[in-house]
């Protein structure tokens, strides 16, 4: 291979080393990016000290936090890969971290303004700032690694899974190191339980002092190595791709092609990819938002729950990786059938932690491998949507597309938030594990329609092609 790139051979590999930097900023802003999967361990912490000034506040308000962020990040998650492409993708990454990072430093003090004002500085900015930076940064390493789509941006996409294995741990050593018990509310013997301690609590607003710094840190490092290649390097990239791959007969200038977001839009597959992200999404949602504040009714163990809670987030990291090799090897429709019918199964199934005995080790056992399996299984549909989309679409939009696809998490929201406060307070927690379940059998349907032609050209001719 020759050209303006500097390769590393790794195996039978040949890697551009400028993309392994990339890879690096990309997977480590995805990190600073992860903190929404510790929602479930602050949910429990804010809502505790917001109820010092407003006892009403409980756990199933924490969904306006949650939902914020899901919906001001579905709405700027197409922009984001418009801004990166018009104005580069550096200026975008700060844009983004500043107000992401600028969001949890405010919590210090917005937690003493109340509830809204909390669902401002960590919801709505976390959400703004994740859709100008998650996008780009994956879009950027799909560039750098067009023959290995899959692999690398499961690599990178890990990073957003393993984040909370640095995020639980933290908050919960850095706010309850005593392993406080939290309290039924006075008056009460059953339902939630919430934190009174007061030396607790007090660490509550330094707490994001010490998350914002870390994030705006790692960020700083990220912007450093992030850039995408030159239009030279770019089909240098995909001229050696289509040299490695003997099954790639497309040639240099076809690969190149893509389809505009009007088109892709007009395409089944595009709305399989849609369909299947608001359903793992929903389930995603429920689980990260409620799954600690539902087992504080089983469990009288904050640190148990908070290694519980790492454990399972080893397994979304590691799960992203594992199914972007499954990806390359067997493809999507293979993929994405194990994992919306297991991750569907484990959801639906979780509530049948009622059956057994409160703090008892089989209860324990129970809550950390149904949580485990979770999220051993259903990242791996966030493994796969960006290579295939770019498998389907073209590089070109591939960051507004994923994008335009992410906007279904603002029906997520608008579902979560009705049921949260309709339907949750007549069937419960376990009840809606078992809806949850059954809309994780949406993205099974729609798998199952899913055909190989979809990726081929002749799907692609139809539309507009740029």
């Amino acid at each position: 291979m020759s050209g303006n790139i500097s390769y590393l051979k790794i195996g039978s590999w040949t890697l551009p080393k400028r993309g392994l930097f990339v890879l690096f900023g990309s997977t480590l802003i995805l990190v600073a990016c992860s903190l929404d999967y510790s929602y479930g361990n602050l949910n429990t912490y804010v809502t505790s000290y917001l109820r010092k000034n407003n006892p009403q506040i409980t756990y199933a308000d924490w969904v306006f936090v949650s939902q914020s962020k899901t919906i001001f990040g579905a709405i700027l998650s197409p922009f984001g890969g418009e801004v990166a492409r018009r104005l580069g993708i550096r200026l975008s990454l700060i844009i983004g971290s500043i107000i992401y990072a600028g969001g949890y430093l405010l919590t210090y003090f917005s937690l003493d303004w109340g509830l809204w004002p909390v669902v401002f500085t960590i919801g709505a900015f976390h959400g703004i700032g994740y859709g100008l930076t998650y996008t780009p940064a994956i879009s950027s390493i799909l560039k750098w690694f067009p023959a290995h789509k899959g692999t690398f941006a499961s690599i990178a996409v890990a990073g957003y899974g393993f984040g909370s294995v640095i995020w639980n741990p933290v908050e919960t050593a850095f706010v309850n190191p005593g392993n406080e018990e939290a309290q039924y509310p006075n008056g009460t013997t059953s339902g939630d339980k919430y934190f009174t301690d007061e030396d607790l609590l007090g660490r509550v607003p330094y707490l994001f002092l010490l998350i914002g710094g870390s994030i705006a840190l790692m960020q700083i490092i990220s912007i450093l190595a992030i850039r995408d290649p030159s239009d030279d390097e770019e089909r240098e990239l995909l001229g050696n791709m289509t040299i490695l791959m003997e099954d790639l007969v497309e040639k240099e200038d076809k690969s190149l092609h893509s389809v505009k977001p009007k088109g892709a839009v007009k395409t089944w597959a595009f709305w399989i990819f849609y369909i299947s992200f608001f359903s793992m999404n929903l389930l995603t949602l429920f689980i990260s938002n409620y799954q600690k504040a539902f087992g504080l009714q089983f469990i009288d163990d904050d640190k148990f729950l908070s290694l519980a809670s790492t454990l399972q987030n080893v397994m979304n990291g590691a799960s992203r990786i594992f199914w972007g090799i499954i990806y390359d090897k067997f493809g999507y429709k293979f993929t994405m059938m194990f994992v919306t019918c297991i991750s569907t199964a484990f959801a639906a199934s979780f509530g049948n932690i009622v059956f057994l005995e409160k703090n008892s080790t089989g209860v324990k056992i129970f809550f950390a491998v149904w949580s485990c399996g979770v999220y051993a299984t259903n990242p791996g549909a966030y493994a796969c949507f960006p290579p295939q989309i770019m498998k389907c679409f073209g590089p070109k939009h591939n960051a507004t597309l994923y994008g335009l696809i992410f906007t279904a998490s603002i029906f997520c929201s608008i579902v979560l938030l009705t049921v949260a406060q309709t339907l949750f307070p007549i069937i419960g927690y376990t009840g809606m594990f078992a809806v949850t379940g059954l809309v994780g059998a949406l993205s099974i349907v729609v798998t199952l329609t899913w055909r190989e032609e979809l990726d081929e050209e002749e799907e692609v001719e139809k539309k507009e092609v740029i």
